[in-house]
């Protein structure tokens, strides 16, 4: 089962009663602790991404919530917590998707080396090709037309 992350809802942030907690990727990519989703604004003026909410009490709290956009709140439980309550986290199910998403991204940079070169691959998506991934790859010969 994948993870499937519960979307932001604006009205969770800012000045709300809602003490919701939230997961947020740092630039780095490592995980944040439950964060309160009502700093919502700080954490992403510190670069910090949002994930999904963190526990069980955030999920039971945004039912409401997602009822009214028309989701269903029991999709989105992918566990239980050490309380017995239905929890939306798993860093489990999210280091899983993290992993098989790298994989396909790996895969479909690969293919770029592959067909183009690391310099050209470099130069137009602004990045470093890791060395894992450059490989002896040669850019394809274009064919000469006459």
């Amino acid at each position: 089962m994948p993870l499937k992350t519960i979307p932001l809802n604006p009205a969770w942030t800012g000045d709300t009663k809602l003490d919701l907690r939230a997961i947020y990727r740092k630039p780095s990519g490592d995980l944040t602790g439950g964060l309160p989703l009502r700093r919502h604004h700080a954490w992403e003026a510190k670069g910090l991404t949002y994930v999904t909410l963190a526990d069980a009490e955030s999920l039971s709290m945004a039912v409401p919530f997602l009822r009214a956009n028309g989701l269903n709140p029991q999709d989105y439980v992918v566990g239980i917590d050490g309380d017995g309550r239905p929890t939306p986290w798993s860093t489990d199910l999210y280091l899983a998707d993290t992993a098989a998403t790298q994989v396909s991204a790996d895969a479909a940079l690969q293919a770029l080396v592959a067909q183009f070169g690391v310099d050209v691959v470099e130069q137009i998506k602004g990045i470093k090709v890791p060395a894992h991934l450059r490989g002896d790859a040669k850019p394809a010969k274009a064919k000469a037309t006459a």
